[in-house]
């Protein structure tokens, strides 16, 4: 749910939608109560943020979270990339014309390509240099 702390999200929904906004619970206190639980769901976790969550590859998070996400497991993207390559072939859909979850962005299956195209930008270890050798 909407946090507390996310009240740029929070202040356009009605307040019944979000209780976690109007009971005040932060990101510190979700942290709490699952530091507390006797299991650990074993969520990365990067910069202060659980980016992976309860739903992976979520449209509504940001795109390079979503690059980042599909880098790091690419089988993440598969069942999404299945779930828009379901309209392409119904009728009163047009192949190929924006059929997935955000038309203001790339498929799934077109993100999947695009990171496995990407190599690491700093993947050497060390630059050979003659300037102190």
């Amino acid at each position: 749910g909407i946090r507390a702390d996310e009240e740029r999200r929070a202040v356009k929904q009605p307040r019944e939608k979000v209780p976690l906004y109007v009971a005040g619970v932060t990101k510190q206190d979700i942290f709490k109560f699952w530091k507390e639980q006797d299991f650990d769901l074993e969520l990365p976790i990067i910069d202060g943020e659980t980016v992976g969550g309860n739903c992976d590859l979520c449209y509504l998070k940001a795109l390079p979270k979503i690059v980042s996400l599909i880098q790091q497991k690419p089988e993440r993207a598969v069942w999404w990339a299945k779930m828009e390559s379901l309209f392409d072939d119904k009728e009163g859909y047009i192949k190929g014309t924006g059929n997935r979850f955000r038309r203001e962005r790339p498929g799934y299956a077109e993100l999947m390509k695009f990171q496995g195209s990407q190599s690491e930008l700093f993947n050497d270890e060390t630059i050979p240099c003659f300037c102190g050798d």
